[in-house]
């Protein structure tokens, strides 16, 4: 399928009131990626992405100045993140529900991390660093594969 790189501005959204950023991807089957930069939603603490039905995702959140930050990923296919970037004295909870496949893989992970997933057909974390895992580090539910190499 082809590739389409798609504009944060134009699939993504701030809502104030809930200091987070909505992304959704369109309905179509080309392979999506996102580059996501939150440097100029510095109160933002949550980011949503639904509808991704294959997605390269790249994130930079070290432009928020929030301590938890939450990365939700819901009712997509494949994903994988590419590149993610937040601050080492920042909390990141990665939150996945109802998808095909999530893969971490080459990352570094050097501020507090934690991974919630519920009905993922596929979760794939390959060669990736977490300095510090909260307990539970890593909830799994509802999933066919996980592997973590």
């Amino acid at each position: 399928p082809d590739q389409q790189t798609l504009d944060q501005h134009q699939v993504c959204s701030y809502q104030p009131d809930s200091r987070s950023v909505r992304c959704r991807c369109q309905e179509n089957e080309s392979r999506n990626i996102l580059a996501i930069q939150l440097d100029s939603f510095p109160q933002a603490g949550q980011v949503s992405i639904k509808s991704c039905t294959e997605l390269l995702l790249a994130v930079d959140l070290s432009g928020v100045n929030q301590d938890i930050i939450s990365l939700t990923l819901t009712d997509c296919g494949e994903v994988q993140i590419g590149n993610i970037k937040f601050s080492e004295d920042q909390k990141l909870n990665i939150e996945l529900e109802n998808m095909d496949k999530f893969t971490i893989q080459k990352q570094t992970f050097k501020g507090s991390t934690s991974i919630s997933s519920t009905n993922v057909k596929e979760l794939l974390i390959y060669k990736t660093t977490f300095s510090h895992l909260p307990n539970p580090g890593i909830k799994i539910a509802k999933s066919a594969k996980v592997s973590i190499i």
